[in-house]
């Protein structure tokens, strides 16, 4: 008999699978909760404010990081908090003068709060630098290199320093000499580079001649290419230094002679070369960077600091080191910088000894990591009084305002025995480069660079953008707002000095080239029109909503349909169509009154607060459906039809990002090659769009079949006699009139009416001359409004044509280079983007005058003024010139003024919210973010 086996079959004792798994994933999970919860409210930091997500995991620290904000973070919090702020689970950070003795000075016999190994970014931690070494090392580098940063040494030096700066101060003499606008930011790191290679190798990298420098930079791509690179461009230039001796005490003339003696090896001279390289040309770069956005962004500190040195010395020859020193007010102007822009803006943790330390009072346990953010501190309201403002005179004058500020507080090379070993050196280039730049150049900062500071981001150092306003990896993007827009180029063309092309880059460091000129404006739009076309991605874009018709055509096949066109928009047959343009403006006046007077009665609403932004279009849909396509949508009584439904998906839809343009390059691309269909809103609301088109081609074609001949004078019955264009045709043409012709001038309308809210003269005296010359809209007479009536209104132009330049509906267009080209005698290589911004062009002072950015209708009044008093026919690019000038324009032109009359005629019309900012948003037009809320009252007597 063989041994007994035993089965377990209770079923309430057994284990299913899918119980087992929700086990081992519950552990996890219980886990993390337990942890997240001892963190939050067991951890021993957990009486220190802060955020409860930082508390809890560290992931908080790490992408705040990357954000490139932490310390302006940091700041605010202490500003919250206090001066103690706990910003991870198991550190803090302080704000409060005395911390830096107890955190980073000398211990008195007690443990040192040694650096955190967590910070340490040594290539080889085995060949320390002198950063990262532990204490006994530290302490033996820092015996090492003391003597060459000492004031004797320095004194000893004074000649390389001097000759660097000269050769700054020629060659940004030479450079100003053909280009008077230059990135300081560049040629600050220029001389401070050439300068620390001097003096660390006895060699020059030769920046200032050649205006290259090779700073490591952190950038997410090539970091360890550039970083290896780097390394060992320094390790050939310790190699050659080993080679010679100066006839001064350099940076590695005390390691050379350790190593000689056998206490280093050459990775731990390369190593602290690197480091020294690094740190003494790039913060000296930042801060002199810095100081020079602050003095040019505060004259009146500035006038001081030129006063104090052009009356200091009578020849730049005797600017030196001794004498630089004797200056009060530049000490003022520097550490007031240092105060507000410190290169290293974040902290330098350290960690608390495995005992446990006692720092402000309080007692903390063993291995936390605390530091001291240098922004926050010099920036603490319990540090110094106004700490936002530039005031140098807090640091030397007897002002009682500042009578209690903790300039001790003010530690920018650290504090202790770790403090920065090159500091007066730092100091003396400062002074020296400071003091020869004031005393040769008169400096002026460009219109870009006002927002200097605030447009950069803080990791290891300030990330500085040119002190002319570009980022090294998004160029200009960061002062662009939404470049449909046209703004800021409308300060751009009157700010930049410029000889009709301004170059500026937008995110990727993509190109573009910006016309300012008539004559380069003549150039692209008509006497080379066919070398620029519009990109593909536009065209893109635009052909789902507009159809491929007129607008989106190139080439050959743009001249063929502007030709065929041309027929239908001529005069003869634009002014038969203003009786239309009438007889739907009074539709949508009175459809305005209804809405008052049912509003009126209505309790719970605003009596005469009207969205004026959504009757306007449903007004010009019917307007181009029935003068355009004989068809009447009656979208002003009933605005929730196809047609509407259909513009609604379409202009609703957010602003193109990058990726979603992206994605629909996809999508063209896979629908073009698989038997799919693509079943996106604007794709819907396209299709039916085209439905609609084709009922309308059709219904046009039964009539004329029938009647042998057509009478109609709408535009797409012209276009069907000419006979030129095939059905398909007719239909992408349909749908660009539809697009184009409606909601252009619904957005004209939304400005105009703006406008005539912000100027209520303006509106005032328009209604007066609409009242005298045109006929009530209830009268017998309303039926007889002709175009020569509305033509006739001088004032009514003159508004019309002012809200066009301030306000075009489209506020840039863009084109690209098919082939190689010039504009303006500047060579343009195929493939480069050419941008008209008409916005800019139409706000030219150049062109229009001081008052060009002004709304002023009387500008288009008077002889000879009917161009506005514009210098040049480009000076006006609302509808562009040549041969993609806007086929429409009569047709838009004629509709706005009607549209105009009618509704200031009939209503007195107020903002609904005065002090509200009107902000511009994009899509096919750029309008009013958000629409326009409007009182209306109907004005009688008429």
């Amino acid at each position: 008999m063989g041994p007994t086996r035993l089965y377990l079959t209770n079923p309430r004792l057994a284990l299913s699978f899918s119980s087992l798994a929700l086990i081992l994933i519950s552990i996890p999970i219980a886990y993390v909760v337990g942890v997240v919860v001892y963190r939050i409210w067991f951890h021993p930091l957990s009486r220190y404010p802060g955020p409860k997500i930082a508390a809890a995991t560290r992931f908080w620290w790490a992408r705040q990081q990357l954000g490139g904000r932490f310390p302006l973070l940091v700041h605010d919090l202490h500003v919250k908090h206090g001066e103690i702020v706990r910003i991870a689970p198991n550190e803090l950070s302080f704000s409060g003068a005395a911390a830096w003795k107890d955190i980073y000075g000398f211990r008195n016999g007690l443990p040192e709060n040694r650096k955190d190994p967590g910070e340490n970014t040594d290539a080889d931690h085995r060949h320390p630098t002198i950063i990262n070494a532990d204490r006994q090392t530290h302490g033996e580098l820092r015996k090492l290199l003391s003597n060459a940063f000492s004031d004797k040494t320095l004194k000893g030096q004074e000649p390389v320093l001097l000759h660097y700066v000269d050769l700054l101060i020629e060659r940004l003499k030479e450079e100003a000499a053909k280009e008077p606008v230059m990135d300081l930011v560049r040629w600050y790191n220029y001389v401070t580079f050439d300068i620390i290679g001097h003096l660390a190798f006895n060699e020059p990298f030769d920046c200032l001649k050649n205006t290259e420098y090779v700073i490591l930079r952190i950038m997410p791509k090539k970091m360890v290419e550039r970083r290896r690179w780097h390394y060992s461009l320094v390790a050939e230039k310790v190699k050659r230094r080993k080679t010679r001796e100066p006839d001064y005490v350099d940076f590695m003339s005390h390691l050379l002679k350790a190593e000689e003696a056998g206490r280093l090896q050459m990775p731990d001279l390369v190593a602290n070369a690197n480091l020294m390289v690094i740190a003494g040309s790039e913060t000296t770069a930042t801060i002199l960077s810095g100081t020079t956005y602050f003095l040019l962004t505060h004259p009146e500190v500035m006038k001081k600091l030129v006063h104090e040195i052009r009356t200091s010395f009578t020849s730049a020859d005797q600017i030196n080191i001794s004498e630089v020193s004797k200056l009060k007010y530049i000490n003022g102007v520097l550490d007031e910088s240092f105060r507000l822009y410190p290169p290293a803006a974040g902290s330098h943790p350290r960690l608390t000894p495995p005992e446990g330390a006692n720092i402000v009072g309080e007692w903390l346990p063993g291995n936390v990591s605390l530091g001291m953010a240098q922004y926050a501190v010099f920036r603490s309201p319990t540090n110094f009084a106004d700490p936002e403002q530039f005031i140098p005179e807090r640091w030397f004058s007897d002002d009682p305002k500042f009578a209690n500020d903790k300039r001790e507080a003010l530690q920018p090379f650290s504090f202790g025995p770790r403090n920065c070993i090159g500091r007066n050196l730092a100091n003396i280039e400062m002074r020296l480069i400071f003091a020869k730049m004031i005393w040769w150049f008169d400096l002026e900062l460009m219109p870009e660079a006002k927002n200097w500071v605030e447009q950069q981001y803080i990791y290891t150092t300030w990330e500085k953008v040119p002190l002319k306003g570009a980022s090294w990896m998004n160029g200009h993007a960061h002062l662009i707002p939404d470049e449909r827009s046209g703004i800021p180029m409308n300060d751009w063309i009157n700010d930049i000095p410029n000889n009709g092309l301004i170059r500026y880059r937008v995110k990727r460091n993509r190109e573009r080239v910006f016309i300012t000129s008539p004559k380069g404006l003549a150039e692209v739009l008509v006497q080379k029109n066919y070398d620029f076309a519009k990109p593909y991605s536009l065209r893109l874009g635009l052909g789902r909503i507009l159809g491929i018709g007129l607008i989106i055509a190139e080439g050959d096949e743009h001249k063929k349909q502007r030709r065929q066109l041309m027929p239908a928009f001529a005069h003869r047959h634009i002014k038969d169509l203003y009786p239309i343009f009438w007889s739907k403006s009074v539709e949508l006046a009175n459809a305005l009154s209804s809405t008052i007077a049912v509003n009126d009665c209505d309790k719970w609403r605003n009596a005469d607060i009207v969205q004026i932004a959504q009757w306007l279009p449903r007004a010009t849909l019917d307007i181009i459906g029935t003068a355009a396509l004989g068809q009447d949508f009656n979208a002003i009584k009933n605005p929730d039809n196809e047609v509407c439904n259909a513009y609604a998906h379409v202009f609703d839809q957010p602003a193109p990002s990058k990726s979603r343009m992206l994605k629909l390059l996809a999508q063209e691309l896979i629908a073009s090659v698989l038997p799919i269909q693509r079943t996106d809103s604007i794709t819907v609301a396209s299709e039916s769009l085209k439905q609609v088109a084709r009922r309308l081609i059709h219904d046009k074609q039964l009539s004329r079949f029938n009647l042998g001949k057509s009478t109609d004078k709408d535009i797409l019955s012209v276009a069907l006699e000419s006979g030129t264009f095939s059905e398909e045709q007719l239909v992408h043409q349909t749908m660009t009139f539809l697009a184009a012709g409606h909601e252009t001038t619904a957005t004209s309308m939304t400005w105009a009416i703006l406008a005539l809210c912000q100027y209520p003269d303006v509106q005032k005296k328009l209604r007066e001359e609409v009242r005298v010359k045109l006929p009530s809209p209830d009268g017998p007479q309303s039926a007889l409004v002709t175009a020569e009536l509305i033509v006739g209104l001088p004032y009514l132009h003159a508004v019309c044509s002012e809200v066009l330049r301030v306000h075009p509906p489209a506020g840039m267009t863009k084109r690209v280079a098919v082939k190689d080209t010039s504009i303006l005698n500047q060579h343009i290589p195929a493939g480069t983007d050419i941008v008209i911004i008409m916005r800019a062009i139409n706000q030219s002072k150049e062109l229009w005058g001081e008052d060009a950015k002004e709304f002023k209708p009387d500008r288009w009044l008077g002889e000879g003024k009917n161009n506005g008093g514009a210098s040049n026919n480009y000076a006006y690019m609302t509808f562009l010139h040549g041969p993609r000038s806007c086929i429409g324009q009569a047709f838009a032109k004629g509709e706005f003024a009607t549209l105009l009359a009618v509704l200031t005629g009939c209503f007195h019309m107020e903002l609904a919210c005065p002090t509200q900012p009107i902000e511009i948003t994009t899509g096919l037009t750029s309008r009013p973010k958000g629409g326009l809320d409007i009182r209306l009252s109907r004005v009688p007597g008429w």
